[in-house]
C-alpha cells in the first residue's frame, strides 16, 4: 500500500516551528528522544535556521564536488604522477586566466543595461562585478511586482509587509530612515551578501537612489582583491 503525502515548504523559522508541533501532536511523538535531538540540531542539517549566516548559497558538499569534477576531467586511470602534475599546472593556468579575462572585463566598463539606467542600478553596475550586478538586477528587476504596505511606524523605524503578485507569503521589512538601515525577513543579504525584492521595493518607493553603503559587501564588488 503506498501512501500520499503533501509536500510542506516553510520559509521562517516560525513556520517550521509550528509545523514541526503539529506533526508531534498529530502522530503523538512528544516521547520520540530521537526526533527530539534531531530538531535540536536543525542548525546543522537545515539551511532554513541558517540564513542568518553568510554562505554564498554554497552548499557542504560543493567544494568537494567541485574538485572532483575539476580533477576528474583532467586525469584518467592510466594517469602516471608526472603528467598528472604536467595536467594540473595547466588546468590551474587555465583557471587563473579566466579569472584574470573577468576581471579585466569588471575593471573596464559596466554592464550596457546599468549605464541606461539611474540610481541604485547603475550605482551597482559600477561597483559590483558582472556576475553579481546580474544576480541584483534580476532582484531588482523583480521588485516592480512586489506590493508593499506599511503596517507601523516609530519615528524613524518603519515596518513594512510585502509580498509578490501571485503569491501569498508575507514578508516583513524594517527600515530607519535615519541611518539607512533596512531588513528583511527573507534574510537575503545575510546569506547572499546582496539586497534583496523586498528591501529594494522599499528604497525605491522611498525615493533612495543609492544603495546604502553597509550593504555593499566588497568581496562582491570590482575592488574585492585590493588590499589582499
Amino acid at each position: 500500500m503506498t501512501t500520499c503525502m503533501d509536500i510542506v515548504i516553510v520559509n521562517s523559522e516560525e513556520e517550521a516551528y509550528n509545523l514541526y508541533n503539529e506533526i508531534i501532536e498529530k502522530f503523538d511523538l512528544a516521547g520520540n528522544t530521537w526526533l527530539k535531538t534531531l530538531y535540536d540540531l536543525r542548525e546543522k542539517w537545515c539551511a532554513l535556521f541558517s540564513k542568518d549566516t553568510f554562505s554564498a548559497g554554497i552548499l557542504s558538499t560543493q567544494r568537494s564536488e567541485s574538485t572532483n569534477n575539476v580533477f576528474t576531467l583532467m586525469s584518467t586511470k592510466t594517469l602516471n604522477l608526472t603528467e598528472f602534475v604536467h595536467h594540473y599546472d595547466k588546468q590551474a593556468e587555465q583557471m587563473r586566466s579566466s579569472e584574470l579575462e573577468e576581471t579585466f572585463r569588471c575593471n573596464n566598463g559596466i554592464p550596457t543595461r546599468a549605464a541606461r539606467s539611474s540610481g541604485i542600478k547603475k550605482q551597482a553596475g559600477m561597483v559590483y562585478t558582472r556576475k553579481i550586478y546580474n544576480l541584483f538586477e534580476f532582484e531588482f528587476v523583480t521588485s516592480l511586482a512586489v506590493k508593499m504596505e506599511e503596517v507601523g511606524s516609530d519615528g524613524t523605524l518603519q515596518t513594512f509587509e510585502l509580498n509578490e503578485e501571485g503569491h501569498k507569503r508575507v514578508y516583513i521589512v524594517r527600515f530607519n530612515s535615519s541611518n539607512l538601515t533596512i531588513s528583511c525577513s527573507c534574510q537575503m543579504y545575510e546569506s547572499m551578501g546582496w539586497l534583496c525584492r523586498h528591501a529594494l521595493r522599499v528604497l525605491n518607493v522611498k525615493n533612495i537612489t543609492q544603495i546604502p553603503t553597509q550593504y555593499i559587501l566588497k568581496r562582491w564588488t570590482k575592488d574585492a582583491k585590493k588590499g589582499v
